[in-house]
């Protein structure tokens, strides 16, 4: 009877893990796409042209250029003095690709590396994403 009862809240734990888990995911989530659509209002991008320059990498429009650096400004990925906020990174890869954020980090750091002499704000934002998207 004393080893079902420790299964049973084995088993429970467990659940409770994975649904604390899938709700902060969730809740992570649900805040970038807030912070996306503030910087599509702020941009006057629809969200349709916001889907597409995401999907293309394209931020090379005048107008689109700056909507990498409003996005990782909105989730402290990126601080008031245009540096990228590694540790802010690291948690928000490590909530959403638990499996695989350690490996991403590495690609990533190279690319804050890579990127730090860059003054302007919007070409910082640019050239990390146009990095991390080459090498992910």
């Amino acid at each position: 009877m004393k080893s079902t009862i420790f299964f049973i809240s084995i088993y429970f734990i467990l659940i409770m893990t994975f649904v604390n888990c899938e709700d902060e995911i969730t809740k992570l989530r649900r805040k970038m796409i807030m912070h996306a659509s503030e910087c599509y209002n702020q941009m006057n991008i629809t969200k349709e042209e916001g889907q597409k320059m995401r999907a293309d990498h394209d931020f090379a429009k005048k107008r689109l250029r700056c909507y990498s650096a409003c996005f990782m400004k909105k989730t402290n990925e990126m601080n008031e003095n245009n540096q990228l906020n590694m540790n802010t990174i690291s948690s928000i890869e490590h909530t959403l690709y638990p499996e695989k954020a350690d490996e991403m980090m590495k690609v990533l750091t190279s690319c804050s590396e890579k990127v730090k002499g860059i003054a302007d704000m919007c070409d910082l934002a640019n050239a990390y994403e146009e990095c991390s998207h080459q090498k992910i």
